[in-house]
């Protein structure tokens, strides 16, 4: 299947990140609060955090930007 070419601020803030060993120091913060093994495996948080990000500039709404007023 053919790949997209990507978008040139998506490749800075890989590298950016990745440069400040982004992915370890995530991962460190979120190890207290993850379980060992339950049920199907998640993303990874750097992965999750990175999608949170890129959804942001991208003007996506996610379960952590909906409010409920209800």
């Amino acid at each position: 299947m053919p790949r997209s070419p990507g978008h040139g601020f998506d490749d800075s803030l890989q590298k950016l990140l990745s440069d400040v060993s982004f992915n370890a120091y995530v991962e460190q913060i979120w190890k207290p609060f993850c379980a060992p093994r339950m049920g199907a495996p998640s993303l990874p948080p750097g992965r999750y955090f990175r999608m949170h990000i890129i959804g942001h500039f991208e003007g996506i709404d996610s379960e952590l930007s909906q409010r409920s007023d209800g």
